[in-house]
């Protein structure tokens, strides 16, 4: 057995998915989570900027977030335990992910306080934190084979606009059951 099991990947990733299924049952729940900078600057409720990044918009935003989590997360969650120990490394690794989230938020905070259309939920910019960290780790790694299956999906994605009424059509709704709801964090 692996000493250096992503024990902490593994809990954010049923936490991340349990909270967002019942964010797609109810709106309420990711009303009170958004991230949402006008009512942050005027509530001080920052702890929006950790809640948001546990809700999705739909199956397909979940589902691709997962993924890169466990593909980079899980990684660098065993580097630091490698590197500090398990216990200290999976602490270390849980105190990043928190971190990236309130890094992530502080841009768009600043950016849409003032604004009350903004708000926005998921962990891409926890994501992104780590796969930067990643790239730091194995500069010459090639991520070919990640990035294939990003642009199959995406391309998929952009079919069935293009393509309306297709069974293509019929794939993407089973993929992202709400697809309007997204629509309301877009920029």
């Amino acid at each position: 057995m692996n000493d250096h099991y992503p024990v902490i990947t593994i809990s954010l990733m049923i936490t991340i998915g349990i909270v967002s299924l019942m964010g797609f049952t109810n709106y309420s729940i990711i009303n009170q989570y958004k991230h949402y900078p006008y009512y942050e600057w005027r509530e001080k409720s920052y702890y929006r900027w950790i809640s948001c990044t546990f809700l999705h918009g739909n199956y397909m935003h979940l589902f691709l977030n997962l993924f890169v989590l466990w593909q980079f997360g899980s990684l660098i969650e065993q580097i630091y335990m490698v590197k500090f120990g398990f216990w200290q490394g999976a602490l270390v690794y849980l105190a990043l992910y928190f971190a990236l989230a309130v890094l992530s938020s502080i841009p768009t905070f600043f950016k849409h306080r003032e604004n009350s259309d903004y708000a926005s939920i998921g962990d891409s910019g926890v994501i992104s934190g780590l796969l930067f960290i990643f790239i730091l780790c194995f500069p010459t790694t090639m991520l070919s084979v990640f990035f294939s299956c990003l642009c199959l999906l995406g391309s998929l994605h952009y079919c069935t606009l293009v393509f309306p009424g297709t069974h293509l059509q019929s794939v993407r709704m089973a993929l992202i059951t709400k697809p309007t709801f997204m629509e309301l964090f877009l920029e």
